[in-house]
């Protein structure tokens, strides 16, 4: 047995309940990457017996009660948040991206643009999972064969998973995959004629053919049955698969979604009209229907490509909130945008706007879930295996989300903390859960983190003005802020339990506090004033976006700090209300905005 066990052999890993205390069969645990934790276990209460006594002595105490919780604080990448955050705004993240039905109709022409993304000429869409099939008319990239089903991806800088699922097996040997270069920025995954059983493994050859940005056509799958290779793109749930070998899954039905990261306006004209504090985006001609993008109201997007034909001439790419009311099927309304809006007629320009996941508070009771986690901390070996303690029944509390100044450690993080059911501890005998039969222990992307110093594309607060869709910000340049969700949540405590039976949630409560440099009176007077203040902050980089959305808050603070040789400053608190929207609180994560959306 060890006398000591160092921390930095210490693991840190999350899944999901099935139920409270309860894990599935099959639990998928989560890494995640702490660069600390808070408090985190369990915390006996021991209560002494103290009777009147001579000898002036307490008589041996009792263990009258348990409180199980724990926190850590973690580096934010432009991925891993996704998954763990569902659980601070109790509610799914709605995947704008799995709202196209997958269905086998697509045969529709396409071309490989100069910034590696497909272009699906028809549907406009930009990149994906599904069946398509290159027509006759079309040029096509090198080494691709007209008429020909292919299944195509665009690489994102993470990696990515391929797996397969054949009827009508005839061969028991793996399919050997070969990743050949057919020119610049594309490569052709082959396979061989014959199917093979659902349970065999792909095996890459010539792995070092696949580049980030690469678009892979996959081959010979026939797309009237959605059979063949299903190509995930980068990030599922937060994670990816890391191995080359790659494992079976099931091709998903025809009822299945396909993933979109944008939409293409057709050559025809696309009217920009601006008026009453919108702009608005209507097609002139064409019978696509916007309705069908998945698109929701409050949602931030990216307007523009960075081709010349992919944008507008007057209105410079940027980002843009999709107005309440704002999707219709011929048009697209924002009422919030980070350049000057500008009415002009987009005629003979193949307009790109780009989108992703929305994660927001929910109004409707019955999209507000309760999610139950079990957390894994490894604590090194003793003399059986890894050993290691563990909340059970833990609820998301509060996340904190920091954005400091720039400097030695300039990096945006989140400190995440748990409200806990009970505590256990498992030895090495017993091993670590994510170890046990039916278990997965999904590996942590390891992207690189967000520096507040390059990545920050804009962070504005401003009073609300319905006369413009960019009102003056209350301030120039901010030196730091952090953004607090609080959902009150208590454990529930009863006779016959230690530690709490189940979990009470309270209300769901948003607020800051930002440091600005002071330069006008404006916001001193927005807090006398109670005027309603919107507040966003947009971080970029390696071609993806996060953006923060605080609709409508209220300001607090407000007192300058007037020191010599200093600039002065504004230390403003703020609380955050629910929205025309419906929510509070919003984080959209868009997987690729196009060069001119990168801080």
């Amino acid at each position: 047995m060890a006398d000591k066990i160092d921390a930095n052999l210490v693991g840190f890993a999350i899944a999901e309940e099935a139920s409270a205390k309860v894990l599935s069969a099959t639990p998928v645990f989560y890494t995640r990457e702490p660069n600390s934790f808070d408090d985190f276990g369990g915390n006996y209460s021991m209560t002494a017996r103290r009777p009147f006594s001579p000898s002036r002595q307490n008589k041996k105490g009792v263990i009258t009660d348990l409180d199980a919780d724990g926190g850590f604080n973690e580096d934010v990448t432009m991925s891993n948040m996704q998954w763990p955050l569902q659980g601070f705004f109790f509610a799914d993240l709605r995947k704008t991206a799995e709202q196209v039905a997958w269905g086998a109709a697509f045969s529709q022409a396409f071309t490989a643009a100069a910034s590696d993304i497909c272009t699906i000429a028809s549907h406009g869409l930009l990149t994906g999972d599904g069946p398509f099939q290159a027509s006759t008319t079309t040029t096509l990239p090198a080494g691709l064969v007209a008429a020909t089903d292919y299944w195509i991806v665009r690489l994102s800088a993470n990696t990515f998973s391929l797996a397969e699922s054949y009827a009508d097996a005839v061969a028991a040997t793996p399919v050997v995959v070969d990743i050949t270069d057919a020119g610049t920025g594309t490569h052709t995954l082959a396979r061989p004629s014959y199917a093979v059983a659902s349970t065999d493994d792909f095996v890459m050859n010539n792995p070092a053919n696949v580049v980030v940005g690469s678009l892979l056509f996959g081959s010979g799958f026939t797309n009237a049955a959605n059979n063949g290779l299903h190509v995930v793109n980068g990030v599922t749930d937060g994670h990816v698969s890391t191995t080359s070998s790659l494992a079976d899954e099931a091709v998903p039905p025809a009822a299945a979604k396909l993933k979109l990261v944008g939409y293409q306006f057709d050559t025809a004209s696309v009217d920009v009209t601006v008026a009453a504090g919108v702009m608005r985006l209507t097609r002139a001609s064409g019978t696509d229907d916007y309705t069908t993008l998945g698109l929701q109201a409050g949602q931030w997007v990216f307007i523009g490509g960075d081709a010349t034909a992919n944008k507008f001439v007057n209105n410079l790419p940027g980002y843009a909130r999709i107005a309440l009311g704002g999707i219709a099927a011929d048009s697209l309304t924002f009422d919030k945008t980070t350049f000057t809006a500008t009415a002009e007629t987009g005629t003979g320009l193949d307009i790109r706007i780009f989108f992703g996941d929305m994660l927001r508070n929910e109004d409707d009771p019955d999209l507000i879930l309760t999610r139950y986690y079990r957390t894994q901390r490894s604590l090194g070996r003793d003399a059986n295996g890894v050993q290691s303690e563990n909340l059970e029944g833990a609820v998301a509390n509060e996340m904190t989300w920091n954005s400091p100044l720039p400097g030695a450690d300039a990096k945006v993080t989140v400190d995440l903390s748990y409200v806990a059911m009970t505590n256990t501890r498992r030895t090495g005998t017993d091993g670590l859960l994510s170890s046990q039969a039916g278990a997965t222990l999904v590996a942590a992307l390891g992207e690189d983190a967000i520096n507040t110093a390059k990545n920050v594309y804009r962070l504005r607060m401003s009073i609300v003005d319905p006369a413009t869709l960019n009102p003056t910000a209350l301030f120039a340049k901010v030196t730091e802020f952090t953004i607090s969700v609080n959902n009150n949540v208590s454990p529930a405590k009863a006779q016959g339990v230690l530690g709490a039976f189940d979990m009470n949630v309270g209300r769901f409560e948003v607020s800051g506090d930002l440091t600005a440099y002071f330069s006008t009176v404006e916001a001193i007077g927005a807090i006398e004033d109670n005027d309603d203040v919107t507040f966003d902050a947009i971080y970029s980089r390696d071609n993806k976006a996060i953006v923060y959305d605080l609709p409508l808050i209220a300001l607090g603070g407000g007192r300058l700090e007037v020191e010599q040789d200093a600039a002065i400053m504004v230390p403003l608190e703020s609380n955050a209300a629910e929205s025309p929207f419906g929510f509070t609180a919003a984080l959209h994560f868009l997987p690729y905005v196009p060069a001119a959306g990168v801080a």
